[in-house]
């Protein structure tokens, strides 16, 4: 969705190539009910999106990565540092957007190795607004994480990457 305060919103219909073009979006089927509220999204902002669906069990090996246009799903990490390092410097092998900034590197590896926190978060925030500017991801949600389990449930503590202790359950029982 472009926002009314973006300056993409204010193009006259001249000024948007994309106005006639259909694009294709690669998706999981694991992924249609997402996709296609995102659809009825990006058609509201004047964008027309096709869904093209590959059976989850296959998704990552024939389109994810493969194709320009995917969905994907990431857990959180516990540092910006890793988030950046993992998925959008140039050489990351998880970088699905393929874009590719050496400004942007050197932000995050400056980042990465100064001990001066004030500085530390002015190199992040630099990075982060060019990627938000200029990067190839769309993050149309954010998933908040809610721990519950009664009070039987023992062994499960809270993890970074994910809800449940990222459903490292090995070592949970539960207690009569």
């Amino acid at each position: 969705m472009i926002f009314s305060t973006h300056p993409y919103a204010q193009l006259s219909s001249v000024e948007q190539p994309w106005e006639n073009t259909e694009f294709e979006l690669h998706i999981s089927s694991a992924h249609v009910d997402g996709a296609t509220v995102y659809a009825d999204m990006a058609r509201q902002a004047g964008l027309k999106l096709k869904l093209t669906r590959y059976p989850a069990e296959n998704y990552l090996d024939v389109a994810w990565m493969k194709k320009p246009f995917i969905i994907s799903g990431w857990f959180g990490r516990p540092t910006v540092a890793l988030a950046l390092q993992v998925a959008y410097v140039s050489q990351a092998s998880w970088n699905e957007t393929f874009w590719k900034r050496p400004e942007f590197d050197r932000l995050v590896a400056d980042a990465r190795k100064t001990l001066d926190q004030a500085k530390r978060r002015d190199l992040f925030f630099e990075a982060q607004r060019m990627l938000w500017e200029d990067g190839g991801a769309m993050i149309p949600v954010f998933e908040n994480w809610i721990d519950a389990t009664s009070s039987k449930v023992k062994g499960i503590e809270p993890h970074a990457f994910g809800a449940l202790g990222f459903y490292y359950w090995d070592g949970a029982w539960v207690d009569a």
